[in-house]
């Protein structure tokens, strides 16, 4: 059971350029101001946003050698204790991060 005012939250960060708006995986813009019609599941269709496709090639992509990825891992584990959360489990790939840690719900 969360602690009183907490609720356990899956968050998945992901490191800088790795899917950025216009991915043809689909994507969500902040505030949704640009929609795009799909999803990882469904992609949108190739001729959409290809604007913002042809953009995101310049931009250079973090990938995390495979020697960091425990060190991250063990750094977020860490900063979340330091923040009095408590994690169940943390799982660190090149591009991105999951979590599953207890939370506060009002944020």
């Amino acid at each position: 059971m969360p602690l009183p005012g907490r609720v356990w939250r899956h968050v998945i960060v992901s490191t800088y350029g790795s899917w950025l708006p216009g991915d043809a995986r689909g994507f969500r813009s902040r505030k949704h101001k640009i929609p795009s019609s799909g999803d990882y599941k469904a992609p949108p269709p190739p001729d959409e946003h290809a604007g913002l496709r042809i953009s995101k090639r310049e931009v250079e992509k973090i990938i995390l050698p495979h020697d960091l990825k425990q060190v991250a891992g063990e750094a977020i584990i860490m900063k979340l204790n330091k923040l009095s959360y408590r994690v169940n489990a943390v799982s660190v790939a090149p591009t991105h991060s999951h979590w599953l840690a207890e939370l506060p719900e009002d944020k």
